[in-house]
């Protein structure tokens, strides 16, 4: 049993960082960085390779539907409304699936994934092969930023027993996200009753999928969502100034820690968990209120969305939380960059950040991070090398 003393620092940590982002003290970093380094004495005692907890239990994956806010967000996608009129298309991920998207004329990664047949195929690879490696280990993904699903469907697809938790508050993308869930379950079924489509599974698809139409965040508030033109995926929040006000376009955003997903299974086993974080800059504040849920489950994998402008106005708070990631988890950092050749990954120090500028895109300045433990990326260089001599 371990001690008590390894909640305890990273406790304090989470408070120290959540009230000094909250309250905006940019120029408090050295009160910071005296409560980092008080953390690190603590808790260094009692890290693992799969974070400080491994003792604790907190239930099997249903406990979260007993708190009062996840079932008040969790949605079943049997009784969503479908979209009207909904447009899908065959996905060219393996094994393949049928996926709703919006008018691609009017939706940048619904034009991409009508004619790649994925969106971001180079990062979705990764994902799979992480899950078929922690495939006998009950492993699950966490879909922070969920948009119209396709990092969720996949993973759902990539195999019969993995699943998904997304959160999604923008009601026009999570629709889609039930239409594809539907024609899942209808071509699974139609697979097994052995009618004209027959290559495929989706066992359990709706008890696999579980959808929250909360946006991910630091403390409860109160959001309106900023959608720009022709992009719902880079889909915004800004802050409603009276929070004791509703309306048809209020959403609600929530700390992932107070959804209190799963940590171990029935069997009282850790189950490996792939995370994806995606929220148009919003990242910080949604990564402060999951940070106990980040020390306590087992991370083997997690890509995020960062903007070098504002890692540079957080620098100790973003240290911290990738401290976590490499120090807790084992995970290196890789960004992923691209040339003529295709995608390829450069590995990061979370100690040289100024370092981590990349233009991904000629109007937004963000890039995409994956973590990984070196070990993987070192076989796959071998896998591929010796591909490439065979040939």
């Amino acid at each position: 049993m371990q001690s008590s003393a390894c909640g305890t620092g990273h406790r304090v940590l989470l408070v120290a960082l959540i009230v000094l982002f909250i309250e905006g003290m940019r120029n408090s970093h050295q009160q910071l960085l005296a409560i980092i380094q008080e953390n690190d004495k603590t808790s260094s005692k009692f890290s693992t390779t799969t974070g400080c907890s491994q003792a604790k239990v907190r239930g099997y994956h249903r406990e979260y539907m007993s708190t009062s806010i996840a079932s008040s967000f969790l949605l079943n996608c049997q009784t969503v409304p479908t979209s009207d009129s909904p447009v899908f298309v065959e996905t060219k991920t393996k094994p393949m699936f049928h996926m709703s998207v919006h008018d691609p004329l009017n939706d940048a990664v619904s034009r991409e994934i009508s004619t790649n047949g994925c969106f971001e195929c180079f990062h979705l690879e990764k994902m799979q092969q992480h899950l078929m490696k922690y495939k006998d280990q009950d492993p699950y993904f966490v879909d922070i930023g969920g948009n119209i699903g396709m990092w969720s469907l996949t993973a759902l697809a990539t195999h019969p027993q993995v699943e998904t938790f997304t959160f999604e508050p923008n009601i026009e993308n999570y629709q889609k996200i039930c239409d594809s869930i539907h024609r899942m379950y209808q071509d699974d079924k139609e697979g097994k009753d052995g009618k004209e489509i027959t290559n495929f599974s989706f066992p359990e698809i709706y008890d696999r999928f579980h959808l929250f139409s909360i946006a991910a965040t630091v403390i409860p508030e109160k959001f309106t969502l900023v959608v720009p033109e022709g992009n719902k995926g880079g889909t915004q929040v800004n802050t409603v100034q009276d929070q004791s006000s509703d309306s048809k376009d209020t959403i609600h955003g929530y700390p992932i820690d107070m959804i209190h997903l799963p940590i171990v299974n029935e069997e009282n086993k850790v189950r490996p968990v792939l995370l994806k974080i995606d929220v148009e800059g919003h990242e910080l504040a949604a990564l402060l209120g999951t940070l106990n849920y980040l020390y306590d489950a087992n991370i083997v994998f997690a890509m995020m969305e960062l903007r070098p402008g504002l890692l540079k106005q957080d620098v100790y708070a973003w240290t911290k939380i990738f401290h976590v990631f490499q120090y807790n988890h084992g995970l290196m950092p890789y960004r992923v960059d691209y040339d003529d050749e295709g995608n390829f990954l450069t590995m990061l120090d979370i100690h040289k950040m100024d370092e981590w500028t990349h233009f991904k895109h000629p109007r937004v300045l963000y890039f995409d991070v994956i973590w990984m433990k070196e070990e993987f990326v070192v076989e796959e260089k071998e896998k591929n090398d010796t591909t490439n001599d065979s040939n």
